[in-house]
């Protein structure tokens, strides 16, 4: 029988039908054209029993199976498959080669990747959200409310301000320190490479805010979004509208906020004022 060990046979030593079958019959590794062949090879009149820890190799798909008391289980060692598959065992104990689907993709390094979008919300834990992990996020939406950071960017240059400045949302504050040498045009963008228009759905809007250091009272003069006035409509606080002055030796803030209101469409809400 399968299971009955080793044995030292010694010079002389007698070896019996029974020695035969259980130390080398019932323990090598029989080779069988295909499953059918090997199962009508046990408990037949003159055939050995199939007992539990036999071995069988099939010409027939080139694997090894082990018999476990009740079923031939293929071995894991002999299982083919392909780059990146792993071994699964499936509802009647065999492994199987599958490829991984779902929210999780592994390579053939075993270095195992999460899906884009497969992250949502009823799987992250309440207590995994810490606020210094929305700290460090490059954008979080919140409730339909999207912002780059709990605490807000700011980008200081040394610039001074004269012509068209691009002031892109992305920034949070843009502070320009030295003094402005003209009039200027402030253009919104998100940044250099995204539009406000790709970046906001339809009824979304984002603010930032420019800073602009004057010993001579310049100003803004005109408000583009995307580079064009075209789709623009500007609102500035106050019963006067639009600043035809800045003011001297200060620092002037204006506060854009964007809305957008069909695609390529713009209301934006000005607001100049004075730092001294």
């Amino acid at each position: 029988m399968a299971g009955a060990g080793v044995r030292l046979f010694t010079a002389g030593s007698i070896l019996t039908a029974q020695q035969v079958n259980e130390y080398l019959m019932d323990q090598t590794i029989s080779r069988f054209a295909d499953s059918a062949a090997r199962d009508s090879s046990f408990g037949g009149l003159g055939e050995p029993v199939l007992s539990e820890g036999r071995l069988a190799y099939l010409d027939s798909d080139n694997k090894l199976y082990v018999y476990d008391g009740s079923n031939w289980v293929e071995l894991a060692l002999s299982i083919s498959g392909t780059s990146a598959q792993v071994i699964v065992y499936d509802s009647s104990g065999a492994p199987t080669a599958r490829t991984l689907s779902g929210d999780v993709t592994i390579n053939s390094t075993g270095v195992t990747t999460i899906d884009s979008g497969k992250v949502t919300t009823v799987k992250i834990a309440d207590a995994a959200v810490t606020a210094e992990k929305i700290d460090n996020a490059a954008e979080i939406t919140i409730l339909g409310i999207k912002q780059t950071s709990v605490i807000e960017k700011i980008t200081i240059s040394g610039t001074a301000a004269t012509g068209t400045i691009p002031v892109d949302v992305s920034n949070g504050t843009t502070y320009y320190t030295a003094n402005s040498t003209g009039n200027f045009v402030v253009n919104l963008r998100w940044n250099s490479g995204t539009t406000l228009n790709t970046k906001l759905a339809v009824g979304e809007m984002a603010t930032t805010s420019f800073l602009v250091t004057n010993a001579t009272a310049y100003y803004v003069t005109s408000v583009q979004v995307n580079g064009t006035t075209s789709g623009v409509t500007t609102r500035w606080q106050g019963a006067t509208g639009a600043p035809t002055l800045g003011n001297a030796n200060s620092t002037d803030m204006y506060t854009f906020t964007v809305i957008k209101t069909a695609a390529n469409t713009f209301t934006v809400f000005a607001a100049q004022t004075k730092f001294s």
